[in-house]
């Protein structure tokens, strides 16, 4: 999960395709995750995107996955995940995203920052991390 070298910009929801996919409370904050069930990088990050509601650093997380019927049965016997996925065709990620994982934190109803690449623990990202 490495940030991008310039500061983030944040960015509106409704300037994204985001809300096409899922529904943000206005008083919330998201940790969105774009994934594949076949891509390594992805399925290495669950662990740590799993830990992110638990640990309190996002009220609510949501995967959003290109749908594959096959891969999804084999991923969910091979991890149990404790959030929400929403599934979308690969021409719609394409749209949203061009590098698997990207994440997205999102507060209120905005992105506030966005990572691409393998999440990390959000034990790094809290405020209080030595």
């Amino acid at each position: 999960l490495e940030k991008q070298q310039q500061p983030f910009q944040p960015i509106a929801l409704t300037e994204t395709e985001l809300p096409q996919y899922v529904s943000c409370d206005l008083d919330s904050t998201y940790f969105i995750f774009a994934f594949s069930y076949s891509c390594p990088y992805c399925l290495n990050s669950i662990g740590n995107v799993n830990q992110y509601q638990p640990m309190g650093y996002v009220d609510k997380v949501i995967g959003i996955a290109v749908e594959d019927s096959n891969a999804r049965n084999r991923f969910e016997r091979m991890f149990n995940t404790n959030f929400e996925i929403v599934e979308i065709s690969k021409l719609s990620m394409l749209q949203l995203t061009n590098t698997l994982p990207t994440s997205f934190l999102v507060r209120h109803d905005t992105i506030v920052n966005q990572y691409f690449g393998m999440v990390v623990s959000p034990a790094l990202l809290m405020p209080d991390a030595e």
